[in-house]
């Protein structure tokens, strides 16, 4: 049984992770459970609907919360599904002949997600100051840098600002990305 629920706001969980009774009550998974899903669940829901297990992977991501991210230029189903769904979010330095802008979140740094970091929180703090603006969203690259993409960094970002509304605690400012991101200890 497919059953489409309206997409508004990041409350909203996607169709396939919705359960449905025996008496046809449609209700969304709870949160323990979409946190438990295993990967032969996730492959079981790419067979159902016809996605990757990748695509499904990164809607569970969206589904609780969080940011992924997605080449603009490689058709997916989770990219088509953002369009439809206005969850998508351009990063990149633009594709002319899509008549693409470049995005105010580019890099100027090719291939240095370090750099970027830096860049926000030091040179562009409007930004930074923003970053909420990209989560539960799909963040489309048109880059060719894979994981040294600096939507990954935008995705960190993202990550630690939802962690630190979640927990109360503050967001280091300032930080250089590499200590930011570095492994409690390390």
């Amino acid at each position: 049984m497919t059953v489409h629920l309206p997409m508004e706001g990041a409350a909203r969980v996607p169709p396939i992770f919705v359960e449905v009774s025996p008496d046809g009550m449609v209700t969304p998974m709870p949160r323990d459970r979409l946190l438990a899903a295993t990967p032969a669940e996730l492959s079981a829901i790419a067979d159902r609907i016809g996605w990757p297990v990748g695509d499904v992977a990164s809607l569970l991501l969206l589904s609780l919360g969080g940011t992924v991210v997605t080449h603009w230029g490689t058709p997916s189903p989770l990219l088509e599904w953002a369009r439809t769904q206005n969850r998508i979010r351009h990063v990149g330095n633009g594709v002319p002949a899509e008549g693409l802008p470049r995005s105010p979140w580019h890099s100027p740094f090719a291939g240095d997600p370090v750099a970027y970091g830096d860049y926000l929180l030091s040179d562009r703090p409007d930004l930074a100051a923003r970053i909420s603006e990209l989560r539960c969203m799909v963040l489309a690259c048109d880059c060719a840098g894979g994981e040294t993409c600096h939507a990954r960094v935008l995705v960190s970002f993202a990550d630690l600002r939802l962690a630190s509304e979640l927990t109360g605690q503050p967001l280091p400012v300032g930080t250089r990305l590499d200590q930011l991101l570095a492994p409690a200890g390390g």
